[in-house]
């Protein structure tokens, strides 16, 4: 992903504290105790909102100035991880998520008009590591925008 630096400036001034609309129906259709991964987590604000909602809960995003902000936020809440990664080493990220992900309870793969901020290359990136993974119960939530 070539535009690190246009999320790391847009993330130096914005922030959210309301879920969004997708997320609310994500928490409201899936309740229980499940790990989600929120991929392009952005600011955190449904990140966090899941935190109250399910056991383990996983931020990830590539601009390091929200990773950042997220982490000093995230000090009253032990459920919750963030890290960055911009999907340029799915082995890697594959890797280290099977050690959250718990293959006997649902697995939520979470993404918040991401797909369309990414390049193709990331995106076959996160579609083929969800692919590999090979877990049983795996969830997938995607809202998107389309140019047709």
């Amino acid at each position: 992903m070539k535009n690190f630096n246009y999320w790391n400036k847009f993330y130096g001034n914005f922030y959210h504290f309301l879920p969004t609309q997708f997320a609310t129906f994500i928490a409201n259709e899936y309740q229980g105790k499940h790990t989600l991964i929120d991929f392009g987590c952005g600011s955190g604000r449904d990140t966090f909102f899941f935190s109250k909602y399910y056991k383990n809960v996983i931020g990830i995003d590539a601009s390091s100035e929200v990773i950042n902000r997220n982490n000093l936020e995230k000090t009253h809440t032990n459920n919750i991880s963030f890290m960055i990664d911009d999907l340029s080493s799915p082995k890697k990220l594959g890797n280290l998520l099977k050690e959250e992900l718990n293959e006997d309870k649902l697995n939520i793969f979470y993404g918040r008009f991401f797909l369309h901020a990414i390049d193709e290359i990331a995106e076959n990136n996160f579609l083929n590591l969800f692919k590999n993974l090979k877990l049983k119960n795996n969830l997938l939530a995607l809202e998107f925008r389309i140019t047709k």
